[in-house]
Parts: structure tokens; C-alpha cells; sequence
């Protein structure tokens, strides 16, 4: 395992480094499926589960206001 981790950790020294230096673009993205709503919110029906769930991760990506361009900027 140790030896893995190490081959890891060399194989994805120059991503990382592009990564933390922001040469590229990336993201990261949240969907609301069924199953990660029932884990979150196991008390309600389903399609009440995944639509809280969607909002609490629009909630949590600044996108559930009039200007979430602005809100990011601002944050």
C-alpha cells in the first residue's frame, strides 16, 4: 500500500502543481441524486428529498440569489 501511495503521490505531482499554481481550470460538481438525498434528508418523500437537497446546494454554491455573480465576487 505504501508503495502505491507513493507512485500515486509521483504520478500526480504535476497535476497537483498546475492545480495549485492556477494554470488550469477546474471544478468541482455537486448533483442531486436520489440516493444522496435519502442519506440527507431520510424522513421525507423522495422527490421532497432531492429537491431540498438541490436547494441546500445551491444554497451552498452562492447560486440561489439574484446575483450570484456578484455574491461569488463578493465572497
Amino acid at each position: 500500500v505504501a508503495r502505491a501511495n507513493k507512485a500515486n503521490s509521483i504520478a500526480y505531482q504535476p497535476a497537483l502543481e498546475k492545480i495549485t499554481g492556477f494554470d488550469i481550470n477546474w471544478n468541482i460538481v455537486a448533483y442531486p441524486d436520489l440516493a444522496w438525498a435519502r442519506q440527507v434528508f431520510p424522513d421525507d418523500a423522495d422527490d421532497v428529498a432531492v429537491a431540498k437537497l438541490a436547494d441546500a446546494i445551491f444554497a451552498a454554491s452562492r447560486v440561489d440569489v439574484d446575483d450570484p455573480i456578484g455574491n461569488w465576487t463578493a465572497h
